[in-house]
């Protein structure tokens, strides 16, 4: 299970449908990727990987003035080691981890597989989060997608954020901060649940709930 490192715990963060552990130059294996974001270039070295498993132990929400607020979301595989995965809130991982999360079952282990697949015709790609358990993908706990009619259903209190019938970038952004806000009290509710669970859980390894060095990417 997990990535297979030896180390105590592993940063993840996730960027162009990977996750991905900044490492030295001369790690075996690692890959660079450079660029700019808001006006900053930056030049890292990186491990990538396609998915991470393990039992989630803590959800945690950071806040940070320049590279923006995230959630880290722990892990521990059967092994004992610890993964700390970062998801940027505004972006889409977050906002489909968060969606999934009210189904997860926290006494069984989840596969995280972030994904970045390009649209025909369209300068963004369709990017996010599938949480497996059992071998199964856990289906949106706020929308069920029906096949034959091509329609989206909402439940359990999620609103209609219809970002494509937004009239220009301001209206779409007032949907972005809505859907956001609402995401983060729905998470916050989750991991009251996951504390209550992990009271009456088997006692296992915890590491600090900080993740790596804040990153931009």
């Amino acid at each position: 299970m997990g990535l297979g490192t030896n180390e105590d715990i592993t940063y993840l963060n996730v960027s162009d449908g990977k996750l991905r552990q900044r490492v030295d130059a001369n790690t075996e294996g690692a890959k660079n990727r450079s660029g700019s974001v808001n006006g900053k270039d930056y030049s890292v070295w990186e491990l990538v990987y396609p998915s991470v498993d393990g039992y989630i132990k803590s959800i945690a929400y950071r806040e940070h003035d320049t590279y923006g607020n995230s959630w880290n979301v722990k892990l521990q595989d059967s092994n004992g080691e610890i993964f700390m995965v970062s998801l940027k809130e505004k972006s889409n991982y977050f906002q489909r981890f968060a969606e999934l999360l009210p189904n997860i079952d926290f006494s069984k282990p989840v596969v995280l597989k972030p994904y970045s697949i390009p649209i025909k015709g369209k300068e963004y790609k369709n990017q996010g989060l599938t949480v497996e358990q059992g071998g199964s993908k856990l289906a949106s706990y706020y929308k069920t997608w029906d096949s034959k009619t091509e329609k989206t259903t909402l439940k359990n209190g999620m609103e209609d954020f219809n970002f494509a019938k937004a009239d220009g970038k301001d209206e779409r952004d007032i949907l972005k901060i809505k859907l956001i806000k609402f995401l983060r009290a729905e998470t916050d509710k989750q991991i009251e649940r996951l504390v209550d669970y992990l009271d009456t859980a088997p006692a296992t390894p915890s590491n600090s709930d900080e993740g790596d060095d804040d990153l931009p990417f």
